[in-house]
């Protein structure tokens, strides 16, 4: 579990993807302040909190939140320690892993 230094900077470390969804998902992907204001990102007794919006949809689809690293990897371990993961219509939690020109140069999803 995270400290709480860490769980208060843990969104400083990512980009938030607020684009169409390349792959064509019913998905609208929001910033993070939007994020903020929607209650889908949040930290609450040391830990991060990430959540879909779940009241109603949009023409384009629920608003959820895609997170894409600042660093960049060669290597290494990347572990989720989880309490919980949302199931049901419109979750998809994962990590994609793309490469520096993607699609080109590939993808692994977690």
């Amino acid at each position: 579990m995270a400290s709480i230094s860490e769980s208060d900077s843990f969104f400083d470390a990512f980009n938030f993807f607020a684009d169409s969804d390349p792959t064509y998902g019913f998905v609208q992907y929001v910033n993070k302040a939007t994020a903020t204001n929607q209650g889908l990102i949040y930290t609450q007794n040391n830990q991060v909190r990430i959540k879909t919006y779940n009241t109603t949809t949009t023409e384009t689809g629920r608003q959820s939140v895609r997170l894409v690293s600042i660093a960049s990897y060669n290597t290494g371990l990347f572990r989720l320690d989880l309490e919980y993961i949302p199931t049901g219509c419109g979750t998809w939690p994962a990590f994609w892993m793309v490469g520096p020109n993607w699609p080109n140069s590939g993808e692994i999803d977690v």
